[in-house]
């Protein structure tokens, strides 16, 4: 999945969270194996939310840090990414392992919020 160690989002979410004045939430430790049915799962979990990003950055209000949202999403690695997705997951098992992946990429979204919300 070349192309893919050039894109950063942390310096726009840190710079959110500082406009904020926030600090950013603790490093959770994920543990997942690095074969490419897993790798294939998160990636579209992580880049798939970026392809919203410019609609949810137009409903900020003007006196919010969007740097985050606005990041211009990678619309070329995208579909390349998908394009690939035939190629990576050859087999039932390559897609349910990336199912697996996803959910708990979600999973852990869902949790981080639960703890910021109970904060």
């Amino acid at each position: 999945m070349a192309g893919w160690s050039r894109v950063r989002r942390s310096p726009a979410l840190l710079a959110d969270l500082a406009a904020l004045g926030d600090s950013p939430p603790p490093i959770t430790p994920l543990d997942m194996p690095g074969d490419i049915a897993t790798v294939c799962g998160v990636t579209y979990v992580m880049e798939g939310s970026r392809m919203g990003g410019g609609l949810l950055a137009r409903r900020v209000g003007p006196d919010l840090p969007a740097a985050y949202l606005g990041a211009p999403a990678q619309i070329a690695l995208w579909r390349a990414f998908l394009d690939s997705l035939d190629t990576h997951l050859t087999s039932a098992h390559d897609i349910a392992r990336a199912g697996e992946a996803a959910n708990r990429i979600f999973d852990l979204f869902r949790t981080a919020g639960e703890q910021r919300l109970a904060a």
